[in-house]
């Protein structure tokens, strides 16, 4: 009698369930290939822009300084390496991944679409606490030099939005996140939700007090850090949720906003 057929059973003809030939755009667009396809027009804009644009990048985008220290201190400092770094990090991922080299090209415009109806309740959120706190979240910097950045051309300042969004999802979400995750399942023994829950949180704290949140006084500015940690919160959980070329073009998105349209009105 013939053995009866496993529909578990994947066949040299017909790959496993969930392989990536049969993902859909969920599963596509949360991987790290269509998301290095998404983010590397912005890589490319930000290399650019910051020629063309901007005479003092280390003083412009925090988290491209921070990133620039940590290869300084390792004697490979450059000027491109933190984009160098992401491409990388996310190549890797996807060959260790196994998943499909095949590229749908549908996926990045997708993608746009997406990016712009999560931005819609973080423009919420940053209103309600006002158009001062919401441009200042894409900054990183103190007040000063944020109204200073207001005098500067569109060009420099969307050039500045898309490197904020790039390299402070890759600092506070894609490295943060992670580090805090494998401490917490790895040396706490805590289960991978709860790694997740600390990891975010943590972020989200890092994330807030990175920005200007002190008064003249010295003093903790309570509205503008909880806006920041809120705003940290909700990157994170779209990372968590939806990848890193989603998170990416979502910040990107909000911080083009805030520096062009919010921080004028």
């Amino acid at each position: 009698m013939a053995r009866k057929a496993d529909p578990t059973e994947s066949t040299p003809d017909a790959p496993a369930l969930g392989a990536s030939s049969r993902a859909g755009y969920f599963d596509l667009s949360r991987g790290a290939w269509h998301s290095l396809l998404f983010v590397l027009p912005l890589v490319i804009l930000f290399e650019l822009g910051s020629v063309l644009y901007l005479t003092e990048l280390q003083s412009t985008v925090s988290a491209f300084r921070l990133i620039g220290r940590f290869y300084h201190a390792l004697g490979a400092y450059g000027l491109h390496l933190p984009a160098i770094a992401l491409v990388t990090v996310l190549l890797l991922q996807h060959m260790l991944s196994h998943a499909s080299w095949r590229v749908r090209w549908l996926v990045p415009p997708a993608m746009v679409v997406e990016c712009a109806v999560w931005t819609a309740p973080l423009l919420v959120l940053a209103l309600l606490f006002g158009p001062q706190a919401a441009a200042q979240v894409s900054q990183g910097e103190t007040a000063p030099q944020a109204a200073q950045l207001q005098d500067w051309s569109w060009q420099a300042r969307m050039t500045i939005a898309i490197g904020a969004g790039l390299y402070e999802e890759l600092l506070f979400r894609m490295l943060l996140i992670a580090v805090v995750h494998m401490l917490v399942t790895d040396f706490l023994r805590l289960g991978s939700w709860a790694g997740g829950l600390v990891a975010l949180g943590v972020s989200a704290v890092a994330f807030a007090f990175y920005h200007d949140v002190w008064t003249s006084a010295g003093d903790l500015d309570l509205a503008r850090w909880s806006f920041f940690a809120l705003s940290g919160l909700y990157f994170g959980g779209v990372y968590l949720l939806r990848g890193f070329g989603v998170v990416v073009g979502l910040h990107v998105l909000y911080d083009v906003l805030a520096l062009l349209v919010i921080g004028r009105v």
